[in-house]
């Protein structure tokens, strides 16, 4: 059996309850939000390489049954190793090439005794199990399966499990910063159904189970996934093919939509706006990432979520924004920010949700202009609400945030740096290079600012402190006061970096503009009668609030 020094050890480690001010909700965690969150001794010494779940689902019992392959390459020699399973699953045996192995468990998590596994040696662990999953209250916020019927009474049965985590559903290293080269999934269900996955369909067999006709459908993924994104979906589907030529080197990527059988015609006028913003997407990020797999949507009870090369789409084929359908765009968006750039950490996800909330106004920006991507911003300026910081806690699978910032808000921390950047050219090829540089990878906050300081040949990373890491906004405090037949503006930044320095804009006539760079020190500028009367803070390019205050009395 595992250490009792070892156990003991950590669970006095991770039961020190800690407290951060800065966050409204959930700000104390235990032993169990470090087992989750933590690359621990037990987890780090070795990499998963692939998975293969083989799955029989229940759905009139809402139970599943079956087996989870674990493949992985020793990083060091070690002996003890984690794995991740929600504790409402029975767990019947755990095998190590053949044999069978003990194991402790503490709730959602369990530990193996393994033979001393040397550096560099590849092996796996399969883990049989059986149970009832959990329900989501309210996916996709709320995870776990979703049980449903459609309105014609079949069954129609989905997974969404972000934040809760892919452990909720089968046995794993559930952890962002290792995903696996590649999964395989053989889900077994009734035979008038048809079961949807990840990747790409290998086969489909016809099975006889005590007299019942059932289908095993075999999906595989050929690339790199975060686990959260791996997914079934259950129901009387029908498929719709269709194929996207790629602009930059004629590549066919294929397009499949699984919908629920009555909803075919609606879909296939519905969908037709997957092209179009394919190639909007594939001219600002570069190709789909995940070309071998192909590009699906597929109908789901629940609104949304970025399932890899399996998107979730259940906004009832209705346009929400302009002429495009906001599950589709963002959802699809996710592709690249989430899928193909991953974050390190959950505390992380601005990385997902910042970078994909803005690429919904760079749509906008490629299919309307510039102005309609200011006003798409500018429609979503109200969401947010400043009331804890974009960024999240490290090492606790942090998912407690309140708000929408790390979505509206984190979209205009990237406006306002474009803003500043101010060279379009440059600002795009950033955001292209990111995604060729860290294309189908794992990155961290620091990766990203890193890369825009040797990009732009400037350090933005006080900016991002500021805006990452502090719920409020700076506020640029003004005011004009006249010296002889001049007009003097005096102004300062008020900000939590004390250092932090930003390059904002005043209007100062229809044509005219005055450029400051305002800092916690008061500066002035010099101005004419002329533009001290038609001054204006360009508030539409920046998330900046402004204060206009009186002068003071010396």
């Amino acid at each position: 059996m595992i250490s009792t020094i070892r156990i003991t050890f950590f669970t006095l480690l991770c039961t020190v309850m800690f407290t951060l001010p800065s966050f409204s909700q959930r700000t104390q965690f235990t032993k169990y939000d470090s087992l989750r969150g933590v690359n621990n001794d037990m987890r780090n010494a070795w990499d998963v390489t692939s998975y293969d779940l083989q799955l029989f689902i229940d759905i009139p019992g809402q139970q599943i049954s079956g087996s989870g392959t674990m493949r992985f390459t020793a990083l060091r020699e070690f002996t003890e190793m984690q794995i991740d399973l929600f504790s409402y699953y029975a767990i019947d045996s755990i095998v190590h090439e053949g044999k069978k192995l003990s194991f402790d468990r503490d709730s959602h998590f369990v530990f193996l005794d393994l033979p001393l596994t040397t550096k560099g040696e590849q092996s796996s662990v399969k883990v049989y199990y059986h149970g009832k999953p959990q329900i989501a209250a309210k996916p996709p916020w709320d995870g776990g399966f979703v049980w449903e019927k459609d309105s014609l009474d079949k069954p129609w049965v989905g997974v969404a499990c972000e934040g809760l985590g892919a452990s909720s559903w089968w046995p794993c290293k559930d952890y962002p910063a290792d995903e696996p080269d590649s999964i395989s999934m053989r889900f077994t269900v009734p035979a008038d159904l048809m079961c949807i996955a990840n990747g790409d369909l290998d086969k489909v067999t016809p099975l006889n189970i005590k007299g019942a006709k059932y289908k095993e459908w075999v999906w595989k993924v050929s690339y790199p996934i975060n686990l959260y994104n791996v997914t079934l979906n259950i129901a009387d589907y029908v498929q719709i093919s269709d194929t996207y030529l790629s602009k930059v080197d004629g590549e066919i990527l294929r397009l499949d939509y699984y919908v629920l059988r009555y909803n075919e015609a609606k879909a296939r006028e519905h969908f037709k706006q997957v092209k179009p913003m394919l190639d909007c997407y594939e001219k600002t990020f570069g190709k789909y990432p995940f070309y071998r797999d192909g590009f699906a949507l597929v109908e789901t009870s629940y609104w949304g979520m970025e399932h890899q090369g399996a998107i979730a789409y259940g906004n009832h084929y209705k346009n929400n924004v302009a002429d495009w359908d906001y599950i589709i765009i963002h959802e699809s968006g996710h592709e690249w920010w989430g899928n193909s750039v991953s974050c390190a950490d959950h505390a992380e996800l601005w990385i997902h949700e910042s970078f994909c909330t803005y690429t919904e106004a760079l749509l906008m920006e490629c299919a309307y202009g510039y102005k309609a991507y200011l006003r798409y911003l500018d429609y979503n300026k109200k969401r947010f609400s400043n009331q804890e910081p974009i960024l999240g806690l490290y090492n606790v699978n942090y998912n407690y945030w309140e708000d929408s910032d790390m979505y509206y808000k984190g979209a205009w921390v990237l406006h306002t740096l474009r803003t500043m950047i101010g060279d379009d050219a440059l600002w795009f090829s950033i955001l292209k290079g990111i995604q060729e540089k860290y294309r189908i990878s794992i990155v961290t906050s620091n990766d990203i600012i890193q890369y825009i300081n040797q990009r732009t040949g400037k350090d933005y990373t006080l900016f991002f402190k500021q805006y990452l890491e502090y719920s409020s906004v700076p506020v640029l405090q003004y005011y004009v006061k006249k010296k002889g037949k001049k007009y003097i503006l005096h102004y300062a930044l008020v900000a939590d970096v004390r250092d932090l320095r930003l390059n904002v804009t005043f209007a100062t006539g229809n044509t005219s503009i005055l450029k400051i760079e305002a800092s916690r020190e008061w500066k002035e500028a010099t101005l004419t009668k002329e533009e001290a009367d038609n001054l204006k803070f360009m508030s539409d390019y920046y998330l900046i609030n402004t204060a206009q205050v009186k002068p003071p009395n010396h």
